[in-house]
């Protein structure tokens, strides 16, 4: 994320008619208003939690991120899916023609300052790790450093992950070991913990997928 250019001042004065903008190339799309607004505000919360410039917020650099990122594994990938359609955006029109945003609050952001080094939102999520967290965070073997085990409930099932510092989330253990470019013979321990009677089947299903890499995960 730090290599991704980021916000400056002029950049936050525009970006609300640049949002406006959006709104409207999306109905000219055909999307619908409703759906349209969701992903006015999606982009507006990035904006304000990353910094990153407009333009660079058009990049498939800035994509990958936002993909592998554990709010977007919560949100069910509408943030990925709201810079995707911030780049189609950006390719047709590039802020050529700006609508003006008029003050409507849709379309406002909350950033003040371009250069601001607030802490990476990701971390915010799990501040304190639970006797839960810390075991499976000891079980692959993480670093002590940057790294966190998020989990969240979602609806019926839960979200573990593993989150590296940049902020990317790791639902298997294949790809944990992808990312910190070892092999599971020279990381983490070969076998996990066989699951209790006693546990959730949704949450230890989950947790054997993150220890064990039942599922394959981009890094």
């Amino acid at each position: 994320m730090e290599a991704i250019p980021d916000t400056v001042q002029e950049d936050i004065k525009l970006m609300p008619d640049y949002i406006a903008t959006f709104h409207k190339w999306m109905l000219g799309q055909g999307k619908k208003d409703s759906t349209s607004r969701a992903y006015v505000r999606v982009i507006a919360t990035l904006f304000d939690e990353d910094g990153k410039s407009p333009a660079s917020m058009a990049t498939k650099e800035y994509f990958d991120i936002t993909k592998a990122s554990f709010k977007n594994k919560m949100c069910n990938g509408q943030r990925s899916a709201s810079v995707k359609l911030w780049i189609d955006f950006w390719q047709e029109n590039g802020g050529k023609s700006l609508e003006s945003s008029n003050g409507v609050k849709m379309y406002q952001v909350n950033r003040s300052m371009a250069t601001s080094s607030p802490k990476p939102s990701h971390l915010l999520l799990s501040e304190s790790e639970t006797e839960e967290a810390k075991k499976l965070r000891a079980e692959l073997e993480l670093p002590k450093e940057g790294w966190t085990v998020a989990i969240r409930t979602r609806g019926h099932t839960d979200l573990i992950a593993a989150v590296s510092p940049g902020g990317s989330a790791y639902t298997t253990r294949e790809a944990v070991d992808r990312r910190l470019k070892r092999t599971p013979s020279s990381g983490s321990t070969a076998q996990p913990p066989e699951k209790t009677p006693e546990a959730k089947e949704d949450k230890s299903k989950a947790k054997e997928e993150l220890k064990e890499g039942k599922n394959s995960s981009k890094p």
